[in-house]
Parts: C-alpha cells; sequence; structure tokens
C-alpha cells in the first residue's frame, strides 16, 4: 500500500518480497536493496512476539517508520492488545 502510494509520486520504490519480514526476509530484502539503484525501500516487518520488531529495526535502521494497525490476529503470543502495542512499538 505504501510503495504503491509512492510509486504513483513518481518514485522508485523497492519493496520486500511477498512476506519477507522476518529475520531471515528482511536480511535479504536489504542485500536487494544494495543490487538496485531505488530511490527508497519499504519493508515490511513482522513480529510474533516480543523483541522480534526491535532487532529487525536495528537490522533495517529505517528513517520512517509506521505502524499499519495493532489487531487481535497476534494475541496468540500475547496477553492484551496492550502488548501487541507494545511489541510492535518497537520499531520507534
Amino acid at each position: 500500500m505504501i510503495a504503491l502510494a509512492l510509486e504513483n509520486l513518481g518514485i522508485d520504490v523497492f519493496e520486500s518480497y511477498c512476506n519477507w519480514n522476518n529475520r531471515i526476509g528482511v536480511a535479504l530484502s536489504l542485500i536487494g536493496i544494495d543490487n538496485r539503484n531505488a530511490d527508497i525501500a519499504v519493508l515490511e516487518m513482522g513480529m510474533s512476539g516480543k523483541k522480534e520488531i526491535l532487532e529487525l529495526a536495528r537490522m533495517a535502521n529505517p528513517h520512517i517508520r509506521v505502524v499499519l494497525n495493532v489487531g487481535t490476529s497476534h494475541l496468540e503470543n500475547h496477553t492484551s492488545l496492550e502488548e501487541v502495542e507494545m511489541a510492535k512499538g518497537e520499531i520507534f
């Protein structure tokens, strides 16, 4: 969604592939950025537990960070939406 909006503005965007939002996928995406001369990169960072987003954010060092939603899909590994919010907030 974000990548598409930027592309519509004429910006050359590198976008993470499919669901490459974990430790391995983000690392592969970062390698892909080096192989392409894009103006900007949009990387998805996923999480199922605490400290995962923090690790991915440290790896990618994003300049702009966006949390799209805090929903019930992560309650499997968290006891409340507040915990999910805190885990996703690790990106900041």
